[in-house]
């Protein structure tokens, strides 16, 4: 029985990679966050490049009139798969981030987290990009930090409660879901359709349903063995460890190409060239985040958020402390 078992684990091991490929994590952290940021920031540098598209007629849902047949194809799937659906997507991993660090950590340093956040955001948007979302997910944080007494059941109907005047105000903005994503991609008239304002409604409410699939679909390919030892799922897991510093470089490769007040390179793309622009610019960030991870494990804009959190942290700590010296 024993020598059977010796030779069941080779084979194993030839069909599934070898052992040294698979994710180097933490006995602590689960691979399966960090490999769904990973993929993750295709879809929002695919969201993300195609607000800088400019110099043509602007349709539904923000996106430029797409060219016949190619650029509708990819319109389509732009809104159908990735609008309001990826970006819930990190807000559910944002919430259990908050989580899992207010079960090991002083929620000080988790507050001052929520905060460095914000500092991110308002930077990189004022700089930046304007989309920026950094900025809400630092707030988010620290609403977060603030309920952590808060029931279970009391946190999904506060939950079940914001979610429809978010719906109903974007909606107003926004056209919704797959119909949607026909007009938009000029499948569909939209004299022919409902009301944008119902489409909007219904995208932007099944929005996380959307995220949570995602989430679900990726916790079912990390069961597979063959694949957490894989090359993909390495890439995946440097660039999910280092997804803050990979979101702001996608900024920083994008901003000095595409806008009207750069080299207005955005003006030239339509939405199948701004496709492949979006994954090769995931696919540098990809490139950087391994080279950091063979370069003693590197992640920048982390390791800075991490010091302005224990600095502020230990500043609020020694403030308290001269308080309590002078009252006594």
């Amino acid at each position: 029985e024993v020598s059977a078992t010796k030779d069941a684990v080779p084979s194993r091991s030839r069909r599934c990679g070898p052992q040294p490929l698979a994710p180097a994590e933490p006995p602590d952290r689960l691979p399966m966050p960090d490999i769904a940021r990973g993929w993750a920031l295709c879809f929002i540098a695919v969201a993300n490049i195609m607000l800088y598209l400019h110099g043509r007629e602007y349709g539904m849902r923000q996106k430029i009139v797409p060219d016949p047949t190619a650029g509708q194809i990819v319109t389509f799937l732009t809104v159908a798969l990735v609008d309001a659906r990826v970006y819930p997507l990190f807000v559910l991993l944002v919430g259990y981030g908050v989580a899992r660090q207010l079960a090991t950590r002083d929620r000080g340093v988790v507050r001052w987290r929520g905060i460095g956040l914000v500092l991110f955001g308002a930077v990189h948007g004022i700089l930046l990009f304007a989309g920026d979302v950094l900025a809400l997910y630092g707030i988010l944080t620290l609403v977060l930090v603030g309920m952590r007494r808060v029931t279970d059941r009391t946190l999904l109907i506060v939950a079940a409660i914001l979610l429809v005047p978010t719906a109903l105000t974007q909606g107003v903005a926004f056209v919704a879901g797959t119909p949607a994503a026909l007009v938009a991609a000029g499948f569909a008239s939209a004299t022919a359709c409902p009301t944008g304002v119902v489409f909007s409604v219904v995208h932007v409410a099944t929005g996380p349903f959307g995220g949570l699939g995602y989430a679900l679909l990726t916790l079912a390919v990390c069961q597979s063995r063959c694949f957490m030892k894989s090359r993909p799922a390495r890439a995946l897991s440097a660039v999910g460890q280092r997804s803050l510093t990979c979101y702001l470089l996608q900024s920083l490769i994008m901003v000095p190409l595409l806008p009207a007040w750069t080299l207005a390179l955005g003006a030239e793309l339509d939405a199948t060239s701004a496709l492949l622009a979006a994954v090769l610019t995931y696919a540098i960030t990809m490139l950087v985040a391994l080279a950091l991870r063979r370069s003693g494990d590197a992640k920048p804009a982390e390791q800075l958020l991490r010091a302005i959190a224990q600095r502020g942290q230990r500043r609020r700590e020694a403030r308290s402390g001269a308080i309590a010296n002078a009252v006594t």
